[in-house]
């Protein structure tokens, strides 16, 4: 919806969805493995320090890679990742409910 504007075909912008929500899956592991050692080290008060890291380095790849692909200047690029993120967690929210919801009704 964000590029209805640009004719590309839709397997084009799938492919770029894919590779930023590759970056997220890659990050979340990461900080996964790096939150199990820590804890296991007793290093506690680096666990929101590294999440603001990861969280700071994805935003610049999504903003970047926006930027390049779809040729956008700077303020329309944080825009529409503002736009994704938001959309991101509000349909992964949705899903999760509807998710429970069906879950709940077969049992």
């Amino acid at each position: 919806l964000a590029f209805g504007f640009r004719r590309w075909w839709y397997a084009e912008h799938f492919v770029v969805a894919l590779h930023l929500f590759a970056w997220v899956l890659a990050a979340t592991m990461l900080l996964s493995v790096l939150g199990q050692a820590l804890h296991v080290l007793g290093v506690t008060e680096l666990r929101a320090i590294m999440n603001s890291i990861v969280f700071a380095v994805l935003a610049l790849c999504w903003t970047l890679a926006l930027r390049r692909v779809y040729s956008l200047r700077w303020p329309r690029a944080f825009a529409t990742f503002t736009i994704l993120l938001l959309s991101l967690f509000l349909g992964h929210f949705v899903y999760r409910f509807v998710q429970g919801v069906l879950v709940l009704s077969l049992l």
